[in-house]
């Protein structure tokens, strides 16, 4: 199973990292993609960091791992939450003020 996990992961990670990118340079003037590209990485990397030292002291603090993957779930759902919110609430919003503006 560590490997069928490992495996997913890799998918998901090389399937991410591009969409990111591109996201990214479409969104930024092309003098800034150097500027842009860098702070995606290093996002990434404080994130993997500070995840790390997160639920490794859960883990460290309820002594066993199983904390960590619950705490990791959690905080997996509460970005879902909160990304689900922006979505369907925020960004409709916005689109339709988009749309009247341009239309007008």
């Amino acid at each position: 199973s560590l490997f069928i996990t490992s495996f997913l992961w890799g998918i998901s990670s090389g399937s991410l990292f591009p969409s990111i990118q591109a996201l990214t340079f479409t969104s930024v003037a092309p003098e800034y993609r150097t500027e842009a590209a860098s702070s995606i990485f290093n996002a990434f990397d404080l994130g993997i960091g500070a995840g790390s030292i997160a639920f490794g002291l859960l883990a460290e603090h309820f002594e066993t791992y199983k904390a960590a993957f619950w705490g990791n779930g959690f905080s997996l759902a509460i970005f879902i939450t909160f990304y689900v919110i922006y979505f369907f609430l925020i960004t409709p919003s916005k689109r339709l003020s988009l749309t009247t503006t341009n239309q007008g």
